[in-house]
């Protein structure tokens, strides 16, 4: 059995990565388009936070579960991460391709929740995927290839959103028809992508003990897809249960923000009743299996050094800001570039949409007939009042009834919205890119300043950088370090004796420095250092204190000698 990871070339790690691409691009849709089109459904603003809870909800549950089970499961045929990223590949371009066929905000969120599934059961075990594939000297390159198809794949999705509305022109039932466009790319993008890296990168077999651990881990437990969905299920029981007691007598909004503190409380009540191993029970040891993911990423969680609970807040505040920016850049964007403002549609004007409704289908019947495509339609009469122009002799409806005057400000001001969807689209496309070469940079600074992830000590729940430099001789350190500390001696009075003006008690005329019988060199006060003294204070000055202490002594003995 293979268990060492063989070299491979830059294009092997980039077929390797490829499918972050795709699983990339629909979760750019996800930050830039989906908001949109909750406000393009007839979303109120205060609905969008709530319509957003999908996400990370979604990433909360599904993440670590995934990535736990992607460790204990091993197939011959499929593999380890495979199965968990290709399977999360189809869901995401089932409902990427499903999106724009949304004809009311429930199934907008439903979609929400299915893409957000599938995107956090391929990205996971995909970041795995690297580090099973490749060897310590080649990680880097390969997270680097990840974090280009990462900003590759969102900035494309971004710029979709520019350039489509250019191309595709007018709408499609209740959305922009450029919604469809990009929808649809991403579909194909998502499951072609990682069909390709999967076809073109076999995955390393665990070693023989690996494997055994695995049985170990799976003996006498349903199959990881059963114990997955039944975690989930677990898990959510308690929410929805909840919910529906609730929903008749509780405000939707606040019953909706109330259901993450229900379901965190509802887990640790849950792990509470089947964290011990040797309970007797026999329901007690049913769900200690079925739920055996859910217990170790709980136990994992307890087991978190300091670091990571640190980079947890460090996280929480960054998605905060994100999620605000994404939930509320096109409406700032709309508002303060392009004059749009909120309303709701009251009923008069809601029937009077059905009626121009009803008067472009006429228009699309009359343009088959004579052979002019829709597409022709929409892009040379994108507004109200040009198509009525240019149609209302034409076609056989009462257009008396059409009240265009009441109909053209409705539409010009759902158009204002359009036209900053489409400019937000590249505004972050352009911030992905910004980003992406700032992070490219960053290697670089690392490189230079960093070090070597086989320097780090994880130590008494802390991790410690291990740097080590090489040595220099004891002389060239002391002749680098004494003139600092010689200078930094203070007296009461001081003067300075030369033109270097350093202040100092007493002229410098010599300075013995010596390390054995070697000088340590290095000038002070203009002084170079030597093994003698000279001057006044020189031999003949140490002579005669010698002469003093011997007579001190003497004198000292003879005073005892006397009583």
């Amino acid at each position: 059995m293979l268990t060492a990871k063989p070299k491979l070339s830059f294009w092997q790690i980039i077929n390797m990565n490829l499918g972050f691409f795709g699983i990339q691009y629909s979760f750019g849709l996800q930050q830039s388009a989906v908001n949109p089109i909750y406000d393009f459904l007839g979303a109120s603003p205060d609905q969008i936070p709530i319509l957003n809870l999908a996400g990370p909800l979604t990433g909360l549950i599904i993440q670590p579960i995934i990535g736990t089970l992607s460790d204990k499961t091993w197939s011959a045929r499929w593999g380890r991460r495979k199965p968990y990223f290709f399977i999360g590949a189809i869901l995401c371009s089932i409902a990427l391709f499903f999106f724009p066929f949304s004809s009311a905000l429930w199934m907008a969120v439903g979609l929400l929740w299915i893409l957000d599934i599938g995107n956090n059961t391929a990205m996971e075990p995909y970041r795995a995927f690297v580090a099973d594939k490749l060897d310590k000297s080649q990680q880097a390159t390969g997270f680097q290839a990840q974090s280009f198809f990462t900003g590759l794949g969102q900035t494309l999705a971004n710029f979709s959103l520019l350039a489509f509305p250019l191309i595709f022109i007018g709408k499609t039932g209740k959305l922009p028809t450029w919604v469809f466009a990009s929808f649809f790319l991403g579909a194909v993008c998502s499951v072609a992508t990682v069909w390709w890296s999967m076809k073109t990168t076999p995955e390393i077999p665990p070693t023989e003990t690996e494997i055994k651990e695995i049985e170990e881990y799976n003996r006498n437990k349903p199959h990881p897809f059963v114990q997955i969905v039944t975690v989930l299920l677990v898990i959510a029981a308690g929410p929805v249960a909840v919910y529906f007691l609730l929903r008749n007598v509780m405000n939707t909004e606040l019953l909706s923000l109330l259901l993450l503190p229900i379901c965190l409380t509802w887990a640790v009540l849950l792990f509470t009743l089947i964290k011990n191993p040797d309970s007797k029970n026999p329901v007690v040891k049913m769900l200690q299996g079925v739920l055996s993911p859910f217990v170790e990423i709980v136990h994992a969680i307890q087991s978190m050094p300091k670091i990571m609970w640190m980079l947890a807040v460090v996280y929480l505040f960054q998605w905060y800001a994100l999620f605000c920016y994404w939930q509320n850049s096109a409406k700032a964007v709309a508002e303060n570039a392009y004059g749009w403002h909120y309303k709701e549609l009251d009923k008069d004007e809601e029937s009077l949409m059905k009626k121009y409704a009803s008067f472009k289908k006429e228009v699309t019947a009359y343009a088959q007939k004579n052979d002019i495509s829709e597409k022709e339609i929409n892009k040379n009469y994108p507004t109200v009042i040009s198509l009525y122009t240019a149609f209302k002799d034409k076609v056989t409806n009462d257009f008396s009834q059409v009240d265009i005057d009441a109909i053209a400000p409705v539409e010009a001001n759902n158009s204002k919205y359009e036209q900053a969807v489409s400019a937000t689209g590249g505004i972050n496309g352009w911030y992905n890119i910004v980003t992406f070469l700032v992070a490219f940079l960053l290697v670089g600074f690392a490189k230079r300043f960093g070090m070597e992830a086989s320097a780090l000590v994880v130590q008494d729940d802390a991790i410690y950088a291990r740097k080590v430099e090489a040595g220099r001789p004891t002389a060239e350190v002391l002749a680098g370090a004494l003139p600092a500390a010689l200078g930094k001696i203070s007296f009461e009075k001081t003067m300075r004796w030369n033109a270097s003006n350093v202040a100092f008690s007493r002229a410098i005329n010599w300075i013995v420095a010596l390390l054995g019988e070697s000088v340590i060199p290095f000038e002070f006060a203009g002084v170079q250092t030597g093994n003698e003294s000279t001057g006044v204070r020189g031999r003949q000055s140490l002579r005669t204190l010698d002469q003093k202490i011997r007579r001190t002594a003497v004198m000292t003995r003879t005073r005892e000698a006397n009583g």
